[in-house]
């Protein structure tokens, strides 16, 4: 059980990554926001904000999006590296 006034950690770098690789993923299939939104039965917004990396995103809409995809859940969590990281 949490303590009073526990306050859970956020780690605002891990959206970003998610956000970057569903949208990047999302671009490689030529969907968009709200086509993958209907796919996934989620709201068009949702997808948005996830992209963004604005809202935490549970690892249950992971897999769905994964799946939606074509990929693997874990594909979500890899940095992408800039072509002059590459």
């Amino acid at each position: 059980m949490a303590k009073q006034g526990y306050k859970r950690k956020k780690h605002p770098g891990i959206l970003v990554i998610i956000g970057a690789n569903i949208r990047m993923y999302r671009l490689k299939m030529g969907l968009s926001q709200e086509k993958l939104a209907i796919l996934c039965d989620m709201e068009p917004t949702s997808i948005s904000r996830y992209e963004a990396g604005l809202v935490d995103i549970s690892s249950s809409s992971v897999a769905i999006i994964a799946e939606e995809l074509k990929i693997e859940p874990y594909q979500l969590l890899i940095p992408i590296k800039k072509p002059e990281e590459a």
